[in-house]
């Protein structure tokens, strides 16, 4: 595996909040982190082993690729398989998988930020009819609150016309301008040669890294070595622990929060 510089045995919570400047924010962060799993446990307590993601795992491609960026940077891609209908969608699995996946760049403590490429090909207008804005919130508060600081890029590519009014209307009202100055769109994957070596892209797209089904299976097996770290996720999901006051009043200035929850 590449490595960029030295892979300590970081603890979850150090890791989301290495690249913070404020120690009282990374306290926040760090707090944040190991809370929200208890305020969204429909996200946090599936199973990434389980038989509904690793079906949706080929519905939806969403995998980090084997090499870094120059800048030690991670790459997550996530793609519609346009060979399944949008029947087979689930659009709450999707932030479950992307979660998971953060997850498991996290436990590496090797890189300090990620670039995420969505590549729209297989979307139809079927998928945004299913979109539940609710799953949005969660994202983008999932976002906002605990990984933000970690992202360097969102970019999608292959990008559809008729979804410019979905991505205006219902993805960039909730995401801070911090986060919205680093969305890239593209009609084509012309972008990812601009800012990715060849030899990170995967092939479906031109580049000489494996497939993005090659990649799914490899990460299959991430998540079997990692399974014991999921298990606790998913307990602590299901925990009835009490919350300090800090963050049941965070909770009470977003009075709707409670409400964020997956149909």
């Amino acid at each position: 595996m590449q490595m960029c510089g030295n892979a300590s045995e970081m603890d979850r919570g150090r890791s989301s909040a290495s690249r913070s400047t404020s120690l009282e924010e990374v306290k926040k962060r760090i707090d944040m982190y190991y809370y929200i799993p208890l305020i969204m446990p429909k996200v946090y307590s599936v199973h990434p082993l389980s038989v509904e993601l690793l079906q949706h795992s080929k519905v939806t491609y969403c995998v980090f690729l084997p090499k870094y960026t120059q800048n030690c940077e991670r790459v997550i891609f996530m793609q519609l398989n346009p060979n399944y209908q949008p029947e087979e969608f689930k659009h709450e699995f999707v932030l479950i998988q992307f979660v998971h996946i953060l997850e498991l760049i996290l436990q590496e403590a090797e890189c300090y930020n990620w670039h995420i490429v969505f590549d729209w090909i297989g979307a139809r207008s079927e998928h945004i009819k299913k979109l539940n804005p609710r799953v949005i919130k969660d994202f983008a508060l999932c976002f906002e609150e605990v990984y933000a600081n970690r992202v360097a890029s969102i970019c999608g590519i292959n990008f559809p016309p008729f979804l410019d009014t979905m991505l205006r209307t219902i993805f960039l009202p909730f995401l801070s301008e911090k986060l919205k100055s680093k969305v890239k769109i593209c009609k084509n994957t012309d972008i990812l040669f601009e800012m990715f070596d060849k030899s990170i892209i995967p092939k479906d797209f031109g580049g000489e890294e494996q497939s993005l089904e090659e990649l799914r299976i490899l990460m299959i097996k991430k998540f079997e070595d990692a399974k014991a770290i999921f298990d606790k996720i998913q307990d602590m999901a299901n925990s009835k622990v009490e919350m300090p006051d800090w963050f049941m009043e965070f909770l009470e200035s977003c009075r709707d929060f409670r409400s964020f929850t997956i149909d």
